[in-house]
């Protein structure tokens, strides 16, 4: 028999603690490379550094939820009568409860990387969009070698950055680069056409 108390107390400081790695996840998991990445200029702006701010962002505010709930459950633990109990050994619960502590983690990863995921692409992909287009625009009346040649590689690396943040696998259309054109084009329309400042 275990405590009804005891099992708020415990889980409410399980769900604390994996709240706290969430939102420490964000930095503790930056390695120096991608510092140097995130440290370095572009042209216009720095994607990678956009990235991790809003990973970073998202990370925070699922491990404040984890924290909050935490503490909720803390807070009924204190609250519900000590002499009510559950019919579980206390040896079973503390297993049962190391592997939920696992299951949470891993399901805050999920959604986390899900939501940044999202959000990083509602600015992105709109733009190397925009990028793609203009260039292909461009190119149209490029007359100059060394101007095409620039148009080309111009359009190839928007529509590589856009396969990556809409993880259109481009191996898959190997034998017909067209379709992996396509199909980005297809997916990067499901966007809107411009980020809208909120």
């Amino acid at each position: 028999m275990t405590a009804l108390s005891f099992i708020f107390s415990t889980l409410g400081i399980i769900v604390t603690l994996v709240g706290s790695l969430e939102a420490a996840m964000g930095f503790i998991g930056t390695r120096n490379k991608d510092l140097f990445g995130q440290a370095s200029t572009y042209w216009s702006f720095n994607p990678e550094l956009y990235e991790s701010l809003v990973q970073q962002r998202d990370k925070t505010i699922g491990g404040f939820v984890l924290i909050f709930l935490g503490t909720i459950l803390q807070l009924l633990s204190v609250t519900v009568n000590g002499k009510i109990t559950v019919n579980i050994d206390r040896a079973y619960y503390l297993i049962l409860l190391i592997i939920s502590s696992i299951v949470i983690f891993l399901i805050t990863e999920l959604v986390i990387k899900l939501v940044s995921n999202r959000n990083i692409n509602l600015f992105l992909v709109p733009r190397y969009y925009k990028e793609y287009r203009a260039n292909v625009e461009a190119l149209k009346g490029a007359t100059e070698e060394i101007s095409i040649k620039s148009k080309k590689a111009n359009i190839e690396n928007y529509l590589n950055k856009l396969g990556k943040r809409l993880r259109v696998n481009k191996d898959k259309y190997f034998e017909d680069p067209n379709k992996f054109e396509v199909e980005v084009i297809r997916r990067a329309n499901n966007y809107p056409s411009e980020f809208k400042e909120e």
